[in-house]
């Protein structure tokens, strides 16, 4: 999935790499990752994670589709705060995992989530 954002820094230039991480949201993960699959380009051109980018430039993120198919639809009832078609905004308890992992792989909010948003669970991020 192409996404494309305009940068918006009015403090001079900044690396590509902190911009995604500070005004993004991508995790130092992700970036090492997108930079290593050549998925970033600067205004249409390839981008390296120690280039600048300033105010004005067009940033392209060819994120990797298919999301995640090892996810188990669970009916766990969800404390939703706020919904709409971009978004769900949940309570989660404190015991509650965000993802499922090796050793817990079910009663996660992804799995919740899975149940109640079957199309779109599966295709998005998680995040909290």
């Amino acid at each position: 999935m192409q996404s494309k954002y305009e940068i918006r820094h009015s403090g001079g230039s900044v690396f590509v790499g902190a911009y995604m991480s500070e005004s993004l949201g991508f995790s130092s993960r992700q970036i090492k990752k997108l930079f290593k699959d050549k998925r970033v380009c600067i205004n249409g051109k390839p981008a390296y994670r120690d280039e600048k980018v300033k105010d004005g430039d067009i940033l392209e993120v060819d994120l990797p589709g298919g999301g995640r198919k090892d996810i188990v639809p669970e009916d766990i009832k969800l404390d939703i705060i706020y919904e709409d078609e971009y978004l769900l905004a949940v309570n989660k308890p404190s015991y509650m995992l965000v993802h499922p992992t090796p050793r817990h792989p079910a009663g996660t909010l992804l799995n919740g989530a899975a149940n109640y948003l079957p199309e779109r669970a599966r295709k998005h991020r998680c995040d909290f």
